[in-house]
């Protein structure tokens, strides 16, 4: 009788947010190929059943942000919820074991790390952005910070997720990530970009096995033939610009939409998704805004809609949203932060010197005054080409079977 292997994902959300998707999407894709497949979160999106384990208790998650705030400790809180985590897993007793991003106020990293050290059990750790190898960021290009190739000190990011309004433990939390990650034998790190890849080699993780695999989408959700029917009806006389962010601010490049607003003025219809309420009412009137949209197939219909996909993001590891809008055959402008830039290539968009609206506007006007259907077959296979959900599935469950009997 041949006995299912078993995998664990650990990540900070479940079927919600960009990681959040990609765990369930992984957990679907390793069910359907025979595995046993368990996923640990902080929050989940009312997902339940065996297979998903919420660490509690949200008393402690509440400390934990407290304390973060406090006294700059991010990850090393919740002691009491990882231990029930650690026991989770001593009674699944997983093959496999997949660490996505462990910050989020949920999970306490000298624990988790301790046992994986002692467990033994085969790891993988997606690097969807740098907060496993700083001393307290998530990304640090818009700083311009170095200084975690070294020894990270005066953080010029510590009012930024995860935000510490007093202390600064940015070395302390430096030194004390790269001595529990030098105790693990059993790890290979999968960088979602050349990008992460790169500054892999730069940082205390180096010495690890990597293996490159890009974030993926479902492109058969996104894909603009899903709403060929509706095209004529919700045409508008004006191009419509787009924006996508889960939560808008100065990283996301808001302030550069709002000029982008200012020079474009009657000339097209800038739309904004994911912008609070609160921010809303901070944007220009020729901005239009939506709140949050966690339906995909809806979110697919506004790339299909847009003329132009617009992303000046000023810290950035991947690009998802870049992918989603070249699947639905719409072209992007991207700032070339990290591995945005990888996204995009001359025949499906422009990418531009970070920062620079003046550019940033030029190159949206180049591509409002061509036809989009120049760019969307191009874009279209882009997208089904190098960024499918389901060839990275595969990708992944293969680098799990590597590891497993390697």
């Amino acid at each position: 009788m041949t006995v299912m292997p078993s995998l664990l994902q650990i990540n900070s959300t479940v079927g919600f947010g960009s990681t959040g998707k990609i765990v369930q999407d992984l957990q679907s894709h390793t069910r359907a190929h025979g595995w046993k497949s368990y996923a640990a979160c902080g929050w989940n999106a009312n997902q339940c059943g065996k297979d998903i384990y919420e660490l509690k208790p949200k008393w402690e998650k509440f400390l934990h942000g407290a304390s973060t705030r406090l006294f700059d400790n991010h990850g090393f809180g919740s002691p009491i919820a990882t231990k029930r985590l650690i026991h989770f897993i001593r009674g699944i007793e997983p093959n496999v074991i997949h660490l996505h991003n462990l910050h989020g106020y949920y999970l306490n990293l000298e624990v988790l790390l301790t046992f994986l050290h002692s467990s033994s059990i085969p790891t993988i750790m997606t690097l969807h952005d740098c907060w496993p190898f700083t001393g307290h960021c998530c990304h640090f290009e818009s700083s311009g910070c170095n200084r975690w190739t070294d020894t990270c000190g005066l953080c010029p990011e510590k009012a930024e997720y995860p935000k510490s309004i007093w202390f600064d433990r940015s070395r302390q939390n430096f030194i004390k990530k790269k001595e529990l990650f030098s105790k693990l034998d059993n790890l290979v790190l999968v960088p979602v970009s050349a990008w992460m890849n790169k500054n892999l080699d730069r940082s205390f993780l180096s010495r690890f096995e990597r293996r490159v695999i890009l974030n993926g989408i479902d492109v058969s959700v996104f894909d603009q033939a899903n709403f060929s029917s509706d095209e004529q009806r919700h045409r508008s006389t004006r191009p419509i610009v787009l924006g996508v962010a889960r939560a808008w601010g100065r990283k996301k490049g808001l302030d550069d939409f709002i000029g982008l607003s200012k020079k474009l003025a009657g000339n097209a219809n800038i739309v904004l998704i994911g912008v609070d309420p609160r921010e809303a009412r901070k944007l220009p009137e020729n901005v239009t805004t939506i709140n949050g949209i966690e339906d995909q197939m809806e979110l697919a219909r506004w790339y299909s809609r847009a003329a132009v996909f617009v992303n000046p993001t000023k810290d950035e590891s991947f690009g998802l949203t870049n992918v989603e809008s070249l699947a639905c055959g719409t072209p992007v402008v991207t700032y070339d932060s990290g591995g945005a830039r990888e996204t995009v290539d001359k025949a499906t968009g422009v990418v531009v010197k970070r920062g620079q609206v003046d550019d940033l506007y030029e190159a949206v006007c180049s591509i409002l005054q061509q036809d989009k259907k120049t760019f969307s077959r191009a874009c279209r296979n882009r997208a089904v080409r190098y960024f499918s959900r389901q060839h990275q599935n595969e990708k992944y469950e293969a680098l799990y079977k590597d590891i497993l009997h390697g």
